[in-house]
C-alpha cells in the first residue's frame, strides 16, 4: 500500500472532487448538477442491459439537504419492464453492477418494474422514496 499525501484534485470535467485523506482517496459529487450527471451516466450504462422507465434520486440528495461537505451517498431507485422476470437479489445484483462502475457513492436503493413502482402504496420504503425523492429520469419525458 502506498501512502500518499493529503489533497484535493479535481476531476471529471470539475464534477466529482477526489480527495486523499489519511492515504485514502475518495471521490464525492460537488452540485445538484453533478449528482444528476452521475445519475444519467448510470442510466446510460444500465441500458446496455435493461430499459429504464425512470430513476429516483432519494435520501438526502433528493430530499435537497446533503452533508455540506458532500459526503452523502448518490441512493437511487430504479425502475424498468426489464425487472418484470428477475428475482429481488438479481435485480439488485444487476444494479450494484453498474453502479459501482458509475461512482463510488452511488448506491441503488430499489429495483422495481413499472407496476410495482405504481401500484404498492403500502410499501414503506417506496411509498418514502416517492413522496421525497426527486425523478432525475422519467423516459416517458423524453
Amino acid at each position: 500500500m502506498v501512502k500518499s499525501k493529503d489533497c484535493v484534485l479535481i476531476a471529471r470535467k470539475g464534477v466529482v472532487e477526489v480527495e486523499v485523506k489519511d492515504g485514502i482517496i475518495v471521490a464525492y459529487p460537488k452540485t445538484q448538477e453533478a449528482v444528476r450527471e452521475i445519475i444519467m451516466e448510470y442510466v446510460k450504462a444500465l441500458e446496455s442491459e435493461i430499459q429504464v422507465d425512470k430513476a429516483v434520486l432519494v435520501g438526502s440528495y433528493g430530499r435537497g439537504c446533503p452533508d455540506p461537505d458532500g459526503w452523502d451517498d448518490i441512493d437511487v431507485v430504479i425502475v424498468s419492464p426489464g425487472f418484470e422476470d428477475m428475482r429481488d437479489y438479481d435485480r439488485r445484483r444487476l444494479l450494484a453492477r453498474y453502479s459501482a462502475k458509475a461512482h463510488t457513492l452511488l448506491l441503488p436503493r430499489g429495483a422495481y418494474t413499472p407496476d410495482e413502482y405504481n401500484n404498492r402504496p403500502k410499501e414503506l420504503g417506496l411509498t418514502y422514496y416517492k413522496r421525497t425523492g426527486k425523478v432525475i429520469y422519467d423516459k416517458s419525458r423524453d
